[in-house]
């Protein structure tokens, strides 16, 4: 498996824990409210009870606080991107939509297929997974054009 599909897999494995573990802390105050430096504090108390687990061998529960510390990374980098990225340079980030959508992603296939056999066979598999999705499958919720490949690579090693 090459490195970049093994980056996209482990940032998938932990959005559901991340999310669950944020949703279970939906009583708390929103992390826009908290200082940068509390967030920091509040992550260096996660990986210590994450070290605790470890020394138990609580390996269940070290995944759980392996979320919290990528959550708090991800309150940390929010906060960070909210508060001192000006509008002007989130603005000049390129959207993808309708068609753009589709180009991006045929650029991708291009870009990362090693051969004219491989990508005749993501296409397939590809068309074959919208058709599934078409004929009444859930449509799964795709943020991005990673994880859409992070799929359709998933599909072709089955296949």
């Amino acid at each position: 498996m090459s490195r970049k599909l093994e980056e996209l897999k482990i940032v998938s494995a932990l959005k559901a824990p991340m999310l669950e573990k944020l949703r279970s802390n939906g009583h708390k105050p929103h992390w826009r409210e908290c200082s940068i430096n509390d967030l920091i504090e509040m992550m260096e108390g996660e990986i210590q009870e994450l070290k605790d687990e470890l020394i138990e061998m609580n390996l269940e529960e070290a995944l759980r606080e392996c979320a919290d510390i990528a959550n708090f990374a991800a309150m940390i980098y929010d906060n960070i991107n909210k508060k001192f990225v000006t509008k002007k340079n989130i603005d000049s980030k390129p959207s993808l939509s309708g068609k753009n959508i589709v180009e991006a992603f045929l650029n991708e296939i291009y870009d990362k297929a090693e051969s004219k056999q491989k990508i005749c066979t993501t296409l397939k598999i590809t068309l074959a997974t919208i058709s599934r999705w078409r004929s009444g499958d859930k449509l799964p919720r795709i943020d991005t054009l990673d994880e859409i490949w992070l799929m359709v690579m998933e599909a072709r090693d089955e296949a």
